[in-house]
């Protein structure tokens, strides 16, 4: 009779998704310790040209803790921009997990979403780069500096905008509602 030996046995062991869930305030931490364009370009309500990077006690009372729906007050949100969204805000940055398919055991492929939402009436600033810049634009343009390449914490690869590792990476224009508009940036990374 042949006993069973587990010490026989090799494998890899399986992955428990963990790392998708924890994707979105991973990049959020990122995003606040690296990228102080995008923060200047949520907080300031007018041009950014010559303003003074925001405070760090600024920034996290522009983070939400909760669900969106009475968070109109607040700039960074981890739930998607919906018709019924209401926001006092001038600038909105959302994250959210788009999708996470298994590549195989251990492997999954994580879709990150990322909305940079701005009122219409106050798209066109002044902003270090350009006397005529599209504030959306320049939030998702920051975004992407910041985040491509990046190995970021319980990521297996770099968070990238690739579409040859990913055919959805990408940026997207899109009209939120009649008074809202940006654009939505598609990032990958294995978890």
């Amino acid at each position: 009779m042949n006993e069973f030996n587990q010490n026989d046995i090799s494998y890899e062991s399986y992955n428990d998704y963990l790392g998708v869930r924890k994707l979105p305030s991973v990049v959020m931490n990122y995003l606040f310790n690296n990228c102080e364009e995008l923060w200047k370009l949520l907080y300031y309500s007018g041009d950014t040209i010559g303003k003074e990077n925001v405070q760090n006690s600024i920034k996290k009372s522009m983070i939400s803790t909760g669900s969106s729906s009475g968070d109109e007050n607040y700039q960074v949100m981890f739930q998607f921009f919906t018709k019924d969204s209401t926001s006092k805000a001038n600038s909105q940055l959302r994250i959210q997990v788009i999708s996470a398919e298994s590549t195989n055991k251990t492997n999954v492929l994580c879709r990150l979403g990322i909305q940079c939402i701005v009122e219409n009436g106050n798209m066109i600033i002044a902003t270090d780069e350009a006397r005529l810049d599209n504030r959306a634009l320049a939030m998702a343009q920051a975004i992407i500096k910041s985040l491509n390449g990046q190995k970021l914490e319980n990521a297996k690869t770099p968070l990238n905008i690739d579409k040859s590792i990913d055919r959805y990476s990408g940026v997207v224009k899109y009209d939120f509602n009649s008074s809202f508009s940006g654009y939505n940036i598609t990032m990958s990374c294995y978890v």
